[in-house]
């Protein structure tokens, strides 16, 4: 389902760290991939990965009201979710431990 699709990181896609480093060194340098507000050419924001989740836990809300749905993720999907059902502040996103394989599991009652 796209609104539960990784981050979509623009020009950064498909390259290494070490491409991305040599054709965009200055946005780097701003740490534009972790920051709230920016994204690399033609990528995402954090901001608008949290609210394509949120608007896609709405619609399954809606669509499947008494079943039982089952996600699985990784990466910034993960902290999006997180973020959403913990009520964690925005200046934590970035700082809170990162998430292992097989660790984060909720329930939405």
């Amino acid at each position: 389902m796209v609104p539960f699709r990784e981050r979509d990181f623009g020009v950064f896609e498909t390259w290494s760290p070490a491409q991305a480093q040599q054709r965009f060194p200055e946005l780097l340098a701003r740490q534009i991939l972790q920051s709230w507000d920016d994204a690399p050419p033609r990528g995402e924001t954090p901001r608008e990965v949290v609210a394509r989740v949120a608007q896609g836990l709405e619609s399954l809300h809606t669509q499947w009201p008494e079943s039982t749905v089952a996600l699985v993720a990784h990466g910034i999907f993960i902290r999006a979710l997180r973020f959403l059902l913990q009520d964690t502040a925005g200046h934590e996103f970035f700082v809170q431990p990162k998430i292992g394989n097989g660790v984060y599991c909720c329930a939405i009652v």
